[in-house]
C-alpha cells in the first residue's frame, strides 16, 4: 500500500519522477530486458514515470495477488542483501532520467532481519 500511494502522490505531483519496485525474498526472479537477473529478485516495475495502471498493480500486489513471482518457503535459502543492490546499481545505470533527477532507493519490510544468517549480516 505504501508504494501505491507514492506513485499516486507522484503521478500528482506531476514531477517526471521515475519510479522502480524490486521485490527481494521471492520464489521467481525477473530483470528488464538486457540486464542479468539474480535469485529471488523480481523487478516488478522497471523504471519508468508511473501512471494509473502501474498503481492498479500495485493495489493488486497488496490485496495478496503474488501469482507472477510467489516468495520463499521459509527456512529456504538465506536472501543475499548484495543481490538487490547489484540490481538496483544496474537498474539505476540502464535508466533515463531527466537531468537534475535524483537517485533514491527505500527498503521497505516487514522482517526485522531479512538477511539474516548472509554474509550482509557480518
Amino acid at each position: 500500500r505504501a508504494v501505491a500511494a507514492t506513485m499516486r502522490k507522484r503521478v500528482l505531483a506531476g514531477d517526471g519522477d521515475q519510479v522502480g519496485v524490486m521485490l527481494f525474498g521471492t520464489r521467481e526472479k525477473s530483470a528488464p530486458e538486457g540486464l542479468q537477473s539474480f535469485d529471488h529478485t523480481f523487478v516488478l516495475l522497471p523504471m519508468a514515470e508511473p501512471h494509473a495502471a502501474v498503481i492498479e498493480k500495485m493495489q493488486n500486489v497488496a490485496a495478496g495477488d503474488l501469482s507472477e513471482f510467489g516468495h520463499m518457503e521459509e527456512g529456504g535459502e538465506p536472501l543475499v542483501i548484495e543481490s538487490v543492490l547489484w540490481q538496483i546499481s544496474m537498474l539505476f545505470a540502464h535508466a533515463k532520467p531527466k537531468p537534475g533527477a535524483r537517485k533514491r532507493v527505500f527498503f521497505l519490510t516487514n522482517d526485522d532481519a531479512p538477511c539474516e544468517g548472509g554474509d550482509a549480516q557480518k
